[in-house]
């Protein structure tokens, strides 16, 4: 008896033979233990930036760029401070 529906019959996986055995590739992973210089070139890029509130230097990377404070307290009184202005 045949118990598969009419309109799913012509697709190949409804055959009465033996499925196939499924096939793997290999998957390709980077050697983390390989030496540092073999990982590739490494960005050092970082901006140095003077923060205008404690007057302390402190880097950035370049897509932060934008900021202006060293860090979020520092922040938070640098907004206060311009709102009273």
């Amino acid at each position: 008896m045949n118990n598969i529906p009419q309109f799913l019959a012509h697709l190949p996986i409804w055959n009465d033979g033996p499925m196939k055995e499924p096939t793997f590739k290999k998957a390709v992973f980077q050697n983390l233990y390989a030496p540092k210089s073999n990982r590739g070139p490494k960005k050092k890029t970082k901006i140095e930036k003077i923060c205008p509130q404690c007057g302390k230097a402190f880097y950035v990377v370049p897509s932060q760029a934008h900021r202006v404070t060293c860090s979020v307290s520092c922040k938070n009184m640098y907004r206060k401070k311009q709102v009273n202005v």
